[in-house]
């Protein structure tokens, strides 16, 4: 793992699996959706299909390369390559699931969900509880998100803390972010910022950049405990320098206002640039805009001004067609 962004894993684990699962029924704290926002946007789980061949990866696969298993499984899932049929990514995530690569578990997992085939998951459940018992970080956090979610039984708050916590004491570095959540919202149990932040923190030791996001967040007093925006500018540096556009965004004003250290514009414009770069688009509007309103009404600003300037344009290109004068 490096700074350079999360990994296959996190983007698969995180992306898919949050992006399906039907979050839509989980009451999400302000956190909860950036974060969901955040993992979904990674370029790495778009990783180029293009070079994948079904017959090779297919023939790897039966030779008990697990993730061959899993690739096959993506372009029967999505399509890529030939024909969609979800029945044969089933097949391909369970012979992943079976030599034991969790991405496959999870993806499996999802797609039982969808086909709410409750034996399919609760045996998915019971692998993973065992699994998670011999200390396999990936199985107590797959566990603990059916316990969220209630998929393979009924969802239990409590038991989804124990095992995310269970899976970021094995150093499974987004786990510490969702149960450091739980702590800051009082999910499953006590409400308690500060131990929130002993999470967030070591998801960021472990080199996630969202979890540097969450501790920026939290000690900028987005999601609650006491504000300290001298930390808040040093964990979002941290978690820009991991790729994460929002805390690049909000590095680039807190420069502007002189939040948390000193005041520079051309640093407060270097940072906003990446986050555009990196495809947070309020980023990539004029920045005098952006840092001198708030952003309800920037994006307002911003839409008015394109709505005029195109009405404009639009009255400019039927003047030079018929001429000013016309009627």
């Amino acid at each position: 793992m490096s700074w350079g962004g999360a990994t296959k894993s996190h983007c698969i684990v995180g992306g898919v699996a949050l992006l399906s699962r039907r979050m839509s029924g989980v009451p999400m704290n302000k956190f909860a959706l950036i974060l969901l926002l955040t993992v979904l946007s990674s370029s790495i789980y778009a990783e180029n299909r293009e070079g994948w061949n079904r017959e090779e990866l297919t023939t790897d696969c039966h030779q008990n390369n697990a993730q061959a298993c899993l690739r096959i499984g993506l372009l029967w899932a999505e399509g890529k390559n030939g024909p969609k049929n979800l029945p044969k990514a089933r097949e391909f995530y369970e012979a992943a699931c079976d030599m034991e690569m969790w991405d496959g578990c999870v993806l499996l997992e999802n797609l039982l969900a969808i086909e709410e085939d409750q034996k399919g998951l609760e045996k998915i459940k019971k692998i993973s509880a065992d699994r998670c018992e011999i200390g396999q970080s990936k199985a107590c956090y797959l566990l603990a998100m059916m316990w969220h979610d209630g998929t393979g039984g009924p969802k239990d708050s409590v038991s989804s803390r124990e095992y995310f916590s269970r899976a970021c004491e094995l150093e499974h570095a987004r786990s510490c972010i969702f149960v450091g959540n739980m702590w800051a919202e009082g999910k499953g149990g006590a409400q308690d910022h500060t131990v929130a932040r002993e999470f967030f923190s070591r998801s960021c030791d472990l080199y996630d950049g969202v979890g540097c996001l969450a501790l920026a967040e939290s000690f900028s007093g987005d999601t609650g405990g006491p504000k300290d925006m001298e930390k808040a500018r040093k964990y979002y540096d941290l978690a820009c320098t991991s790729n994460i556009a929002l805390a690049c965004f909000k590095l680039g004003l807190m420069w502007d206002d002189g939040e948390g250290g000193p005041a520079n514009i051309d640093k407060s414009r270097d940072y906003i640039k990446k986050a555009c770069y990196l495809d947070y688009t309020i980023a990539c509007y004029p920045p005098a805009v952006i840092i001198e309103l708030p952003i309800v009404l920037s994006v307002a600003v911003v839409l008015i001004a394109v709505f005029l300037f195109k009405k404009f344009r639009r009255k400019k290109n039927r003047e030079s067609k018929s001429g000013p004068y016309s009627t």
